[in-house]
């Protein structure tokens, strides 16, 4: 059961909530995300900048857009064969699907940060079957920022 990585640097905020990383699980490929990280990017003069961090289910009616050239999710294995699932990122057109509640919400100001992490086994899990397939992990800020984003996740 290898483990992925992805992030996303330097991306810019709004006050509207946006999905920075959006997990696209692959069919009969179950996921379990045990860290999701958010940051004040390192890359621009620190602010007083609030963010809120949400991971949410979403189903794929609705998908979004992500932008061009996605990270493409990096096994912490070398050995590891390439991730089932895939990423969007920057979305440019926001899903619509979203679940409701949200089993991850951090806070922080642009100069912190704060992660999610848990062990393995006690993750946030998901699969192409179910209803609301896919994760997202979605900033809104209290002003434009600028954050860094990073998700782990373990695949069957």
């Amino acid at each position: 059961m290898p483990k992925y990585g992805v992030s996303a640097a330097a991306y810019a905020t709004t006050a509207s909530v946006r999905t920075v990383l959006k997990l696209v699980t692959a069919t009969k490929v179950p996921v379990e995300i045990v860290e999701a990280h958010g940051y004040g990017s390192g890359t621009v003069a620190p602010a007083d900048i609030q963010h809120s961090f949400t991971m949410a289910a979403v189903s794929a009616a609705g998908a979004g857009t992500g932008a061009a050239s996605p990270p493409t999710p990096q096994p912490f294995s070398q050995m590891s064969a390439a991730s089932g699932s895939t990423i969007l990122w920057a979305m440019t057109a926001e899903p619509t699907t979203y679940a409701t509640v949200f089993p991850v919400l951090i806070s922080f100001n642009q100069r912190g940060g704060m992660r999610y992490a848990v062990p393995q086994g006690e993750g946030v899990k998901n699969q192409f079957e179910t209803t609301n397939m896919h994760q997202g992990w979605r900033v809104q800020s209290s002003a434009v920022g600028t954050v860094d984003a990073e998700i782990h996740w373990w695949e069957n």
